[in-house]
């Protein structure tokens, strides 16, 4: 009985043994084939499944060496790795057209690569701007971030009632940046409806749209 408990101890080693082995070798295998791509002599690293999970990896390594256009194609491959790098791939290259506009080619029915290609274009195209945020509110209508860039998108070009009316939605959907009911009590004034205007600054949470709304209540008084 004693040796059969050996035994078993022994296989279960064994086991443990062969299958880090073969873990190690895979690993081994990712990183030569990361390394040949990180100093130029490598073609890619292909894209599967397991190096999709290193991606992130990659690019920081890419970055360490100062290989700048290898670290692009690994951000350009991590995109089409799954939409779930949307997100991190826009706060590391918020203003990076080629990159929202390669976003909306490979996911085009998600949102946020629409409100990507928006924040990268908004500094020099105005109209394209607003078309992206169009486009991000049409796919996500209760996306209030969107619908706040809506509403500086229109004041800026003097569209008051379209400003008003996305920064209304902003308001409704969660005001972010306490902007969206702020944003629609300023856009009443601008139409001259002061009373419309202190309802909606009153709804905000931004002490600056409180007191506007006391300066008009104020102004009001006969």
């Amino acid at each position: 009985m004693q040796v059969f408990q050996v035994n078993w101890v022994w296989l279960s080693l064994l086991v443990a043994a062969l299958f880090l082995g073969v873990r190690l070798q895979d690993a081994w295998g990712w990183n030569s084939r990361a390394l040949l791509f990180l100093k130029g002599k490598g073609e890619s690293i292909a894209v599967t499944a397991s190096d999709c999970g290193h991606i992130w990896l990659a690019g920081a390594e890419a970055g360490r060496r100062g290989d700048l256009a290898g670290q692009r194609h690994i951000w350009e491959q991590a995109l089409g790795c799954s939409p779930d790098n949307l997100s991190m791939l826009r706060a590391v290259l918020p203003q990076d057209m080629d990159m929202a506009l390669l976003a909306t080619q490979y996911y085009p029915d998600h949102s946020e690569t629409w409100f990507w290609l928006g924040e990268a274009i908004a500094p020099t195209d105005h109209l394209g701007a607003r078309q992206a945020y169009l486009r991000t509110v049409a796919l996500a209508p209760r996306y209030g971030l969107a619908w706040c860039r809506l509403g500086w998108n229109y004041e800026h070009d003097a569209e008051y009632e379209k400003a008003f009316e996305s920064f209304l939605n902003c308001c409704y959907y969660g005001d972010p940046g306490v902007n969206g009911c702020y944003g629609a009590g300023r856009m009443m004034e601008q139409l001259g409806d002061p009373q419309q205007a202190i309802e909606y600054y009153r709804r905000s949470r931004w002490e600056g749209a409180l007191n506007r709304a006391e300066e008009l209540e104020n102004q009001l008084i006969p």
